[in-house]
């Protein structure tokens, strides 16, 4: 089954909720919440359009779960995938776990299983990812790393770079808490260029829902991590377009018959 090995890197996941550790005055996830968010943009000269939702469940003390899921049309490709996170998180100092994924661009099955990471100190935020790659496209390491800056409670700014086989990509983005009557509603835009000439500007709107009203630092670090498909599925595309070049080859490695790449969003 091509969600073979997911499963059983999310029964792992959940199974490591088990292991001692010491609490923190705040649990991982502070109540029953998630998001919703509308992405629209470009991705070296071929459009992306997706809907994608995430929903955060505590599960004892200082763990927590996660669903990620995406719909998405890129390149007049059929996209979809479904993520799982379990972690460890202290809302006061970080967040550490694990995340698997599958993702079906255009009828290419790619599976990802990576180590995530993020470290609060006061109003930065230092995340990371690192892990590997499977399934009908490249089978290869990727990794990525960011710096959040919150001007704001409800401003933030994040500059980060990624890797994929032979593609590296940096980035910048923004994310805007809008002041309007439904506290959980924000604004979002991310640009970036790699190598092999690859670029990407997208953008969109999250709606925030459960967890109560609060800051958008506070939904960052006491509610749902980053849905990784997103970022899954611009790097995967990236490093098949790094490889192609590589090989002084213009395809895209049937990546859903596209011919662009993606970075790390």
């Amino acid at each position: 089954m091509r969600f073979k090995n997911v499963a059983v890197l999310g029964a792992v996941a959940v199974g490591l909720m088990s292991a001692p550790v010491m609490a923190g005055d705040k649990p991982a996830v502070s109540a029953i919440n998630g998001k919703v968010e509308a992405i629209g943009g470009e991705l070296n000269d071929s459009q992306l359009w997706a809907a994608a939702g995430s929903v955060a469940v505590p599960i004892s003390g200082q763990f927590g779960a996660q669903v990620d899921g995406i719909l998405a049309d890129y390149s007049a490709s059929d996209t979809y995938g479904i993520g799982l996170h379990g972690f460890w998180r202290d809302p006061e100092i970080g967040l550490a776990g694990i995340v698997v994924s599958h993702t079906d661009i255009g009828g290419t099955d790619i599976n990802r299983y990576a180590a995530e990471g993020e470290y609060y100190l006061n109003n930065l935020t230092f995340a990371g990812t690192a892990g590997y790659q499977t399934g009908d496209s490249l089978e290869t390491g990727f990794g990525a790393a960011d710096i959040r800056w919150y001007a704001t409670d409800d401003l933030m700014v994040e500059i980060g770079a990624s890797a994929i086989s032979s593609a590296r990509v940096g980035h910048i983005g923004v994310e805007w808490k809008a002041p309007v009557r439904f506290a959980g509603v924000s604004l979002f835009a991310d640009g970036a260029i790699g190598t092999d000439s690859y670029d990407h500007v997208i953008g969109g709107i999250r709606i925030y829902f459960g967890g109560g009203d609060k800051s958008l630092k506070r939904r960052h670090r006491e509610d749902d991590p980053i849905n990784s498909l997103v970022t899954g599925v611009t790097s995967a595309v990236s490093g098949v377009a790094g490889a192609a070049a590589a090989a002084g080859s213009s395809s895209s490695g049937g990546l859903g018959g596209a011919g662009g790449g993606g970075g790390g969003v």
